[in-house]
């Protein structure tokens, strides 16, 4: 199946062949799909009890931007082979 990617970096677009459930073979790197609707279909944020430690003791707090009528939309995060660098292994 050919996919159109663009890239996170610099913009560049190119068609790749994807296949469904099996290893991406490309020189471009796929991360991660974002929803930027996040902020009005999400019912929930959660929010820390202490300011000081923020990711321990974290609270459900209503999202007052909710909008049960809007739908997630999601992009797609890929990076071209001349932007990606890869980290070295320790």
């Amino acid at each position: 199946m050919k996919h159109k990617v663009t890239c996170i970096d610099c913009g560049k677009t190119a068609v790749i062949e994807v296949e469904r459930g099996k290893k991406i073979q490309s020189d471009w790197w796929y991360f991660n799909k974002l929803n930027i609707n996040v902020c009005q279909t999400s019912k929930y944020f959660l929010k820390s009890r202490d300011p000081t430690k923020i990711m321990e003791d974290l609270v459900k707090v209503p999202n007052p931007c909710y909008n049960p009528e809007m739908k997630p939309k999601y992009v797609e995060l890929w990076e071209c082979p001349e932007h990606h660098k890869e980290e070295p292994v320790k």
